[in-house]
């Protein structure tokens, strides 16, 4: 039973591999999430950095 499922997942993570659309899709929603987890905390530092020239 295990195998059958380490079959699926290695498959499943082969596929990114194998198709350009599902890449870039992913690369796509990736970016998307990093500057929406950064750009909270970056907002702060560019004002202080602002206020100081």
């Amino acid at each position: 039973m295990s195998i059958w499922q380490y079959n699926a997942m290695m498959l499943s993570m082969m596929t990114f591999y194998y198709n350009p659309a599902a890449l870039s899709l992913f690369l796509v929603i990736w970016t998307a999430g990093m500057a929406a987890m950064m750009f909270p905390a970056i907002v702060p530092m560019i004002l202080v950095f602002n206020q100081t020239y």
